[in-house]
């Protein structure tokens, strides 16, 4: 009995932390970077700014997942049952981070990555775009749940989201891995 609560502390020890540092730092960043722009009221310069304030949290993200690959490089500093318990961490982190950065960016509003497009695209369209904002969620479960289950009634693979967050996941994992000397 000692032995599985200890077990589930763990487990909950080495996905909580790195979730709570990704999920805060990445909120965090979006007010410091609105704040630094001039976000008392209104952003000075709004598509810009706005493009930069959804930007900042998928930044952060993948600052903290670089931060955590480099990490890596003092887990062997570490006593044997920290280095575990870090390395466990470590990995989390890295890879909770890469995967909240990606999801983000998808171009869907109300994710940074909506804004940013909505930002960039020229009015009439950024408008289009942008009244789709209230619909985002609904959207969202479409192309999470209910596509991939609708093309498992039709025997065809359309969980295209998933796919492509994993894809890019793996390539940037790839990258920040090789940038830090991981691999």
């Amino acid at each position: 009995m000692n032995g599985s609560i200890n077990l589930v502390l763990y487990q909950i020890s080495i996905w909580a932390i790195p979730a709570i540092i990704a999920i805060t730092f990445h909120e965090a960043s979006h007010g410091y970077v609105a704040y630094l722009l001039g976000d008392v009221r209104a952003l000075r310069h709004p598509r810009l700014g706005m493009m930069l304030v959804a930007a900042a949290g998928p930044g952060m993200n993948l600052l903290l997942a670089t931060i955590a690959a480099l990490g890596f490089h003092v887990v062997g500093y570490v006593p044997a049952p920290g280095a575990q318990w870090l390395a466990a961490n470590l990995m989390n982190a890295l890879v909770l981070n890469v995967i909240l950065a990606i999801f983000n960016l998808l171009p869907i509003p109300p994710l940074d990555g909506g804004r940013i497009l909505v930002s960039v695209l020229p009015g009439s369209l950024a408008r289009l775009v942008s009244r789709a904002e209230p619909y985002g969620l609904l959207i969202l479960i479409g192309l999470i749940v209910v596509l991939p289950l609708l093309g498992a009634r039709l025997g065809i693979n359309l969980d295209l989201i998933s796919r492509l967050i994993m894809t890019s996941t793996n390539a940037v994992l790839g990258i920040i891995l090789w940038l830090t000397g991981n691999i």
